[in-house]
């Protein structure tokens, strides 16, 4: 880390003692130390309390860290169920992101269920396991995620799910590649198509990949995005087909869009593809319902809900908190 980084974290975590939780959770960060489990847990309370008394409601959702602060997230239906997935990112520590899957029994009521791995290997800056996302070919259903090893090199992994013993196989790595490589994003349509934002070069390409049943690649090109505001390129994105994810000629999705991977603010998009997502129109702006305005920062990686016209809006508030609402 350069020394401007250096002095950079120094000055922002200075300012956080205005804000006593986060700046708890950033001396942790810095100690390269887990923030107790009561400890999050106390300071979760609080902040549910907050979210409480603001009205806007937020998805509460129980985390293995304890910290009820989630992002990326995903939701897909397989068979009769509804599945949901997310990572929790109290405070945007990356060292807490792990994949977190639960089963949903009602639009507001989510049941934790066995994840591919249960917790971090090692709590460590730079090390975490990040944007999780669903993927079904019908009669199977996968999980993916990054596992990105000090914000260098990252490794995207599936994690089958195995109907008969209720539970997620051990996760298999199919692609290597830069910190840069970012949000994978899946549709099946008899081949598995994968999009994910590319940054090697400092700018935000979409980039779609056509994989076998076995995950391993058969092609790979950039492609392209009319409508984004001037400057904005592709940070995250979700993607799902049109009707019922049986076909992907007619695709849907949700770009979070930034200026350079430094930036902090991003801007969140609806965008359609009718060739089978090798061009995509940005159409428009997801916009902050004026009853909740002054609550958000800025927005995040959000999801569809499947069967709705309505998603999973994730969002930054102003005291540096990840939460969750339904919009639509």
């Amino acid at each position: 880390m350069s020394i401007r980084s250096r002095f950079s974290n120094l000055l922002r975590y200075i300012a956080s003692i205005r804000n006593p939780r986060l700046f708890l959770y950033r001396t942790f960060h810095y100690l390269n130390s887990d923030v107790p489990l009561e400890r999050a847990r106390r300071i979760c309370g609080k902040n549910r309390a907050d979210y409480a008394r603001e009205g806007i409601g937020d998805l509460i959702i129980d985390t293995y860290d304890g910290s009820g602060q989630l992002v990326h997230p995903d939701m897909i239906c397989f068979g009769a169920e509804r599945w949901f997935v997310a990572t929790p990112y109290p405070y945007g520590m990356e060292e807490y992101e792990n994949p977190c899957i639960y089963r949903c029994t009602s639009a507001y009521e989510f049941v934790p269920h066995t994840c591919p791995i249960s917790f971090q290997e090692r709590h460590k800056q730079g090390t975490h396991l990040s944007d999780p996302v669903f993927l079904t070919t019908g009669s199977e259903l996968y999980c993916i995620y990054r596992s990105t090893e000090r914000r260098e090199v990252s490794h995207l992994l599936y994690s089958r799910y195995d109907r008969v013993n209720d539970k997620w196989e051990r996760p298999e790595c199919f692609c290597s590649g830069t910190d840069d490589l970012l949000s994978p994003a899946f549709v099946y349509d008899g081949s598995i198509i994968m999009f994910h934002a590319d940054w090697t070069s400092g700018k935000g390409r979409l980039t779609r990949s056509v994989l076998g049943r076995d995950f391993k690649l058969e092609s790979s090109k950039e492609v392209s995005v009319s409508g984004l505001p001037q400057g904005y390129m592709v940070w995250h994105q979700a993607v799902r087909t049109c009707s019922a994810d049986t076909s992907a000629d007619e695709l849907k999705g949700l770009f979070l869009l930034k200026k350079s991977r430094r930036s902090v603010e991003c801007r969140l998009f609806r965008a359609v593809s009718h060739d089978n997502g090798l061009t995509w129109n940005v159409t428009d702006e997801v916009t902050w319902p004026d009853s909740k305005a002054g609550k958000m920062k800025y927005p995040y990686k959000s999801c569809f809900i499947p069967g709705e016209d309505g998603i999973i809006l994730s969002f930054v508030d102003m005291s540096g908190r990840y939460r969750l609402i339904r919009l639509g």
